[in-house]
């Protein structure tokens, strides 16, 4: 989180002391100080505010354009001390200083410190500090010199921004259509009223309506929306794979994502009402919803299922409950990055999930009582003029995806990053975040704990929230993971290992992030044929 913007950090920070650092970062500022360093951004100038005309700007500066700031003016006594790998302070923006200077004493190079390192890093006395302090005595005894222990952010570069990709802007109707896939969007109704927005894909490039196939349905992972499975191109996205040969593919949305955004009640913007849901919900009301009502339209009696990551929690809550009558209905279940156990994943979301034997306090103090990382016209803009611009390092961009994911070096496709991010996060409710917090305290399969003997008593008739079994889950199963996916542990899967019963098939993929299994260019070969295969043999698409 600290180090999306700052650059990589592998060494130098002390990594227990991170709850403490976010407890007092950030300190705000004010939206026109932001406003001023994205035009510093824009200009790659030294300049002060731009009031937007030039008639503005005369009323300010008595002159029509801001003012630059002239450096060759500054006579104090300066260290600089700067980084190889500082994103917010580049070299080559550095280089500028360096060249406008008049009174430079000292300067050091550190290739490895991020733009944190210099006042945060366990090694920063001795690397930066000892030489400072032994400057300063030089010339000023009584530590009252001004140095410039430069952490510069007022411009990084002047390059133009590249065109951005038109996928950025399509929503998820478009950006099928815009690959020659036909595609429905179809509302459905849960029985606590959310209007769930379900998308069709009911044949490939080259089938027809007559020849539409048996239905399955895609179902995408926290914080994510059923555009997941479309944002790559045809030969690399598993709802088009799946559409190509044969099947009838829907695509579902859990409630509360951008696609679901609404209620027969409920304002998602204005009550909080709306927002009173965790994944309990989705795989009592939402999943059994999606599945009776494609069914009911493609008047099929089976259905085969594919679960990413959430997708596959609320399939294993709700296809494990005894007295499921769904599972009859599910031929197949392909599970990939499956997650049902929490308490040992090595993302840095475990500093949000573990920070308190009281989640729900601390995360309604931080975020609220509504909705946490929705789609954002905000997030959008970033995406399109950071992750799809020459001036950003597109490791930026990376980070922002496999902080919470894990590393990954070689399987996503780069080019398509800004669309990843245009369309990622998707929202979900606070709610939903404190129960995957509870369940990385826990370490259980269980459902939202109301905090109090009395109230689980009240919303469950017992004192403590029930687990969930999985045990009595008959579909066939094929499971696909990784032992470098953060979210999805190795010790995790052990749980699902030792108890599914009807596991037909598991692969165990090194290299993996939890976003690969969805998003990697080398999905289809990796992953997708050999479930297809296995889907074959259980849920053939004719």
């Amino acid at each position: 989180i600290l180090f999306i913007l700052c650059g990589p950090e592998k060494k130098n920070m002390n990594e227990t002391r991170i709850p403490v650092y976010i407890a007092h970062e950030p300190d705000g500022t004010s939206v026109k100080n932001m406003i001023h360093f994205a035009q510093g951004v824009q200009t790659n100038q030294f300049q002060a505010y731009d009031y937007g005309s030039a008639q503005k700007n005369q009323l300010h500066y008595n002159q029509t354009t801001p003012p630059e700031y002239d450096l060759q003016r500054l006579k104090i006594p300066t260290a600089i001390f700067y980084s190889g790998k500082d994103w917010l302070a580049d070299p080559v923006d550095v280089a500028y200083i360096f060249d406008n200077l008049q009174n430079l004493v000292y300067e050091k190079y550190i290739p490895e410190y991020n733009h944190l390192d210099f006042v945060w890093a366990l090694s920063a006395n001795k690397i930066i500090y000892y030489d400072l302090l032994n400057v300063m005595k030089k010339y000023h005894p009584y530590l009252s010199s001004l140095l410039f222990f430069v952490l510069l952010f007022y411009s990084v570069t002047s390059l133009p921004l590249r065109e951005h990709d038109p996928d950025c802007d399509l929503n998820i109707t478009q950006l099928i259509q815009s690959k020659g896939y036909p595609c429905e969007e179809h509302k459905i109704l849960t029985n606590d009223g959310y209007i769930l927005g379900v998308f069709r894909i009911p044949h490939g490039r080259n089938g027809s309506s007559s020849t539409i196939g048996r239905p399955v349905l895609l179902q995408h992972g926290l914080l994510d929306a059923a555009v997941t499975w479309v944002m790559n191109f045809p030969d690399q996205s598993l709802a088009f794979i799946l559409a190509d040969i044969g099947y009838d593919v829907w695509l579902g949305n859990v409630r509360g994502n951008y696609y679901s955004r609404a209620h027969t009640k409920y304002d998602p913007d204005r009550d909080v009402e709306f927002w009173d849901f965790s994944w309990d919900d989705m795989a009592r009301d939402d999943l059994p919803s999606m599945i009776y009502y494609i069914l009911n339209v493609t008047k099929n009696t089976h259905i085969g299922y594919v679960g990413h990551s959430q997708g596959t929690m609320i399939a294993f809550a709700e296809f494990g409950h005894p007295n499921s009558v769904l599972q009859n209905n599910v031929s197949f279940y392909g599970a990939l990055a499956p997650v049902v156990h929490l308490g040992h994943i090595k993302s840095p979301l475990k500093y949000l999930f573990g920070h308190s034997k009281d989640p729900e306090h601390f995360w309604h103090v931080l975020f609220g009582y509504k909705d946490f990382l929705p789609s954002s016209n905000t997030i959008k803009w970033l995406a399109k003029n950071a992750c799809g611009s020459v001036i950003f390092d597109p490791l930026i961009c990376e980070n922002i995806l496999f902080v919470i994911c894990g590393p990954d070096k070689k399987n996503m496709n780069n080019t398509r990053m800004e669309v990843y991010i245009s369309h990622e996060p998707d929202g979900t409710s606070v709610k939903n975040m404190i129960h995957f917090g509870q369940m990385y305290f826990s370490n259980q399969f269980q459902a939202y704990d109301y905090g109090s003997p009395e109230k689980n008593q009240q919303h469950y008739n017992q004192t403590i929230p029930p687990i969930y079994s999985i045990r009595p889950m008959k579909i066939p199963t094929a499971i696909f993971w990784s032992p470098d996916d953060w979210l999805a542990d190795v010790d995790d899967m052990a749980f699902i290992f030792d108890n599914i019963q009807n596991l037909v098939y598991e692969k165990y993929i090194p290299g993996y992030n939890h976003l690969d299994f969805v998003w990697a260019v080398t999905a289809n070969k990796i992953i997708y044929q050999d479930l297809i295969n296995q889907m074959q043999k259980y849920h053939p698409f004719k």
